[in-house]
């Protein structure tokens, strides 16, 4: 019968011992799942990384706040709407705004592009109905636009460096 041996220090463990009398290591749950090392990411791509994680909340934040801008004065135009018209509104306002966040929160993790979709469709939406309630939302555009742009550039240097941004 060969002798076991501890998978952490190489000491010799006689049978029917369930932790390792030199180092404590529990040879169980060696046996059940060994140990996966975690990736190693230097310490100034870690921060790098942090910061895109802070960034990206902001850019969904200004995603969010700029479709609320763009909902709120409908409730004006709303108001003199019929009621059929009044449902059909509120579903474009609302599908618009469900669509911008979970084109920021969601769909950018893993597309850049959706940036650019949700600028798009902020642009479509501002141009023929421009409330002076929504120069705010024209400036959050803006604003969003920079933050996309800073999103992307800090993308491309974690992937420069080998790390994915959607960890």
């Amino acid at each position: 019968m060969p002798e076991e041996r501890c998978p952490a220090c190489a000491e010799s463990i006689p049978p029917g011992l369930r932790l390792c009398p030199q180092c404590g290591h529990d040879l169980l749950q060696a046996a059940i799942a060994p140990p996966v090392p975690a990736p190693a990411v230097p310490a100034a791509a870690a921060a790098t990384l942090k910061k895109f994680h802070q960034q990206m909340n902001a850019l969904g934040g200004v995603n969010i706040l700029a479709a609320v801008l763009i909902a709120a004065p409908g409730a004006f135009l709303a108001r003199d709407l019929p009621a059929e018209a009044r449902v059909v509104f509120w579903g474009i306002v609302g599908g618009f705004a469900g669509a911008m966040t979970l084109l920021a929160v969601f769909l950018f993790l893993k597309h850049e592009w959706a940036v650019v979709v949700s600028l798009i469709f902020y642009f479509f939406f501002l141009v023929p109905s421009l409330f002076r309630v929504q120069i705010c939302a024209i400036i959050l555009m803006v604003a969003c636009i920079a933050q996309g742009f800073r999103v992307l550039q800090m993308a491309r240097a974690l992937r420069a460096q080998g790390i994915d941004p959607a960890l």
